[in-house]
């Protein structure tokens, strides 16, 4: 999630920068920015195909991952329900996870004190007492499973985003070969700030 967070903060601040200078080609790079390979075919580029390929490719992988791990978050709450012998549920995700990882309320509870954490202690109503350990462990599996959906997920975004990138700096590119303009992209990063400068050289 951090690294979608930081493609899409890096795009913006991109965007901004391309839209503050004069040379580029905006008409075609907001294109782009819209629909990967827009911009490309103002050039009449064929490679224009590869942006919608993977554009459509994306949109098809976010929409059956959450899909998909809809179903599976169903699924697992069902079979919890069932065989956890939990009343109610709690909404914190980590719930979910310890539900799964102790056969017990008590065993969870145990171990928390234990390591003098009393604070990650759930409240009794969302006591659990697996009815097997198969059964818990199915439980389990069922959890990594949609967890696995939902970061193939974020990932399918994140690619979504990363596209719009590379398309926006192949206009530029594209642009700048035709007038003539010599440019290069550099990403300048510390522990505090970021820095994106893109030179413009006209011969």
């Amino acid at each position: 999630m951090k690294k979608i967070l930081f493609i899409t903060f890096l795009s913006i601040i991109l965007i901004t920068n391309i839209f503050a200078q004069d040379n580029f080609d905006k008409k075609n790079i907001l294109k782009s920015i819209v629909l990967p390979g827009w911009g490309e075919l103002s050039y009449n580029k064929t490679h224009s195909k590869m942006f919608f390929i993977s554009e459509v490719t994306m949109w098809v992988s976010l929409f059956t991952f959450n899909k998909y791990n809809d179903i599976q978050d169903s699924d697992m709450r069902n079979y919890a329900e069932i065989h956890s012998g939990a009343e109610e549920f709690s909404s914190s995700s980590q719930y979910w996870v310890d539900l799964g990882g102790y056969f017990s309320y008590q065993d969870h509870k145990t171990e928390m004190l234990e390591m003098r954490t009393p604070e990650k202690i759930y409240d009794e109503k969302y006591a659990w007492d697996w009815d097997t350990h198969e059964n818990a462990n199915k439980y389990r599996n069922m959890r990594i499973d949609r967890d696995q959906s939902l970061l193939r997920a974020k990932f399918a975004a994140g690619g979504l985003v990363l596209n719009r990138i590379i398309s926006a700096i192949d206009v530029i590119y594209l642009s700048n070969k035709q007038n003539h303009i010599s440019s290069s992209l550099s990403l300048d990063q510390d522990n505090t700030t970021f820095r994106i400068s893109i030179p413009i050289n006209i011969y």
